[in-house]
């Protein structure tokens, strides 16, 4: 299995395993500047946040859980690198809101439906309002 480590956007390769896995792991620092475009996608990932897994990061980091998300690495590396299986996560530097990202995303995914629903409830008050 290969493991990409990647560090506050700079990446790191492993090979470990020799299969045709890949895992990828992004730790992301909390004092980093990100524009809102960055944190609007980082939310609404949180959503689908899945398994989570252990990976060894360099120093100072040392050995983190990674928790599964939907980067597009995971459907885009299967079909252009000879692999099987790509998996994608992310943690942020900070081990206690690593911890807290189950919760979070159990609320971006409730979040997430209140939006779809406000979004359709706002189309049809449109539709209405146009029709009447």
């Amino acid at each position: 299995m290969a493991r990409v480590v990647i560090l506050g956007g700079y990446g790191a390769v492993g090979r470990g395993g020799g299969g045709r896995d890949v895992e990828i792991g992004v730790l992301l620092g909390g004092g980093e500047r990100h524009g809102a475009a960055a944190v609007a996608w980082t939310l609404d990932g949180l959503a689908d946040l899945g398994p989570s897994w252990r990976v060894e990061f360099p120093a100072p980091y040392g050995t983190r859980t990674v928790h599964g998300f939907p980067f597009s690495d995971q459907r885009t590396l299967p079909d252009t690198l000879d692999v099987d299986r790509v998996r994608t996560g992310l943690c942020p530097d900070s081990r206690l809101t690593t911890a807290l990202l189950p919760a979070a995303a159990r609320f971006a995914h409730r979040l997430g439906r209140w939006r779809r629903r406000a979004s359709a409830a706002t189309d049809l008050r449109s539709r209405c309002r146009r029709a009447g």
